[in-house]
């Protein structure tokens, strides 16, 4: 029997690509590698430039930012033809509307090219992204409480204590007040029975603060002084007096709150 032996071709090899962190491209191996315009996202790429357009607007995978802005922010600007007609803009200089996902590509997902939290679309005017959870904007009740009442000694001048549901603490002189000898700190404050106390809730927004934090470092800021007071001195000039002591740890734990470290409004 006659014949010949036929060898099939050989399958082509599959293209491969590797990223960086952000998307840039760092190696095309493959013959269809760069013919193929779907590539990092499953987005088209365009060739000349590199760019990945998304839906909505291109990124730039070398610079790690979109082009444009997040076109929700344009429309809420600008839909009225008013620049900023609700007076939105003071409250939100923390929104980058040309970042890609919070800069955490490794683990964040953007499908559309939109402000996206953890694959979860947001309108940041309205909302923020923290811990990856989208998160309401607006003050919200810390649970906390700065009161005060007149003294006994100087009706004139007022006694402050932060004060929560189901405690309170205050600092008090502890034999002297000029300075001379630690204070100590009342936990709870007796002055919290007090009719005439005037309260005042300490709010903050949970995307400027993690609220959990401040609750916690406040209570150790009241533990820690407790066990080791500061010198009470009535006028604060080589110590703390009660307000000075309260304030303290109110804007210290707010401080150590804040995702930007920046305290602002307190």
């Amino acid at each position: 029997m006659c014949g010949t032996w036929f060898r099939p071709p050989a399958a082509p090899k599959p293209s491969r690509y590797e990223y960086g962190p952000f998307g840039e491209p760092l190696r095309l191996t493959g013959p269809a590698a760069r013919s193929n315009p779907f590539r990092f996202s499953t987005k088209r790429i365009e060739g000349f430039t590199g760019l990945v357009l998304y839906e909505y607007r291109p990124y730039s995978p070398i610079s790690g930012r979109w082009l444009s802005r997040d076109p929700v922010s344009d429309v809420s600007l600008h839909a009225t033809g008013n620049i900023d007609p609700h007076g939105l803009m003071p409250q939100f200089k923390d929104v980058n509307a040309f970042s890609a996902v919070q800069n955490d590509p490794t683990t964040a997902v953007d499908n559309l090219g939109l402000f996206c939290c953890r694959g979860v679309w947001y309108n940041p005017f309205t909302h923020c992204c923290r811990n990856g959870k989208v998160t309401k904007r607006g003050v919200v009740d810390t649970g906390y409480r700065k009161c005060s009442s007149p003294t006994q000694t100087q009706p004139k001048v007022d006694h402050v204590w932060p004060e929560w549901d189901g405690g309170s603490a205050g600092f008090y002189p502890n034999g002297a007040t000029d300075g001379t000898l630690p204070g100590q700190v009342q936990n709870p404050d007796p002055a919290s029975q007090s009719t005439g106390k005037k309260c005042d809730p300490i709010r903050l927004d949970p995307c400027h603060y993690d609220i959990d934090a401040f609750r916690s470092c406040l209570q150790q800021y009241i533990d820690r002084t407790s066990m080791k007071p500061p010198i009470y001195h009535t006028s604060a000039i080589v110590g703390e007096n009660c307000q000075t002591w309260s304030a303290g740890g109110v804007r210290g734990c707010a401080y150590d709150a804040w995702y930007d470290k920046y305290i602002q409004g307190i």
